[in-house]
């Protein structure tokens, strides 16, 4: 997937925004605000929602669209791998 980014400070609640947290870690998850606290929310239910006062947070940009490429699998077609040394069908 690729995602497209629109540079931005603040963001609404819900809106899916990449996060700087402790000014090292990049994320990219939906933004949940309650009073002075901060929740990142992943979208896989497998991923904790992560809180943070609003100190440890800063919103670099939001969600402007998501390019999501498909392949076909073929029954019988072996996996190559691609140059990262990944195995697919693709």
């Amino acid at each position: 997937d690729t995602v497209l980014i629109e540079r931005c400070e603040t963001a609404p609640n819900g809106t899916i925004v990449v996060a700087l947290v402790d000014g090292e870690e990049a994320t990219l998850k939906k933004l949940r605000k309650k009073g002075e606290s901060i929740a990142l929310e992943a979208a896989n239910p497998d991923y904790e929602t992560r809180i943070f006062g609003p100190d440890r947070v800063e919103i670099q940009g939001k969600l402007a669209g998501l390019i999501r490429f498909y392949c076909r699998f073929r029954a019988g077609t072996p996996p190559h791998r691609n140059s990262q040394g990944y195995r697919h069908w693709c």
